[in-house]
């Protein structure tokens, strides 16, 4: 072999070696983005869940404030 074949080997090598590093890399990105979506997901359901209570708590009290408001002028 020649000087040139020996290189072109060496160069096919380290191209191989970069991609199965980057499909590597590809999958443990695709599994942390994974992660972060459905603890952000979580965060969301749980943050419109305490707004739709409040919210509830809000209208009640601003019910019977309304109510006693007529009982008195009535």
């Amino acid at each position: 072999m020649t000087g040139g074949e020996i290189a072109q080997i060496i160069v096919a090598v380290a191209t191989l070696v970069s991609s199965i590093g980057a499909i590597f890399i590809g999958l443990h990105n695709t599994v942390k983005i994974a992660a972060v979506e459905r603890a952000t997901n979580g965060i969301v359901t749980k943050l419109v869940d305490s707004t739709a209570t409040a919210s509830k708590a809000e209208g009640k009290i601003e019910g019977r404030a309304e109510l006693k408001a007529e009982q008195k002028a009535s």
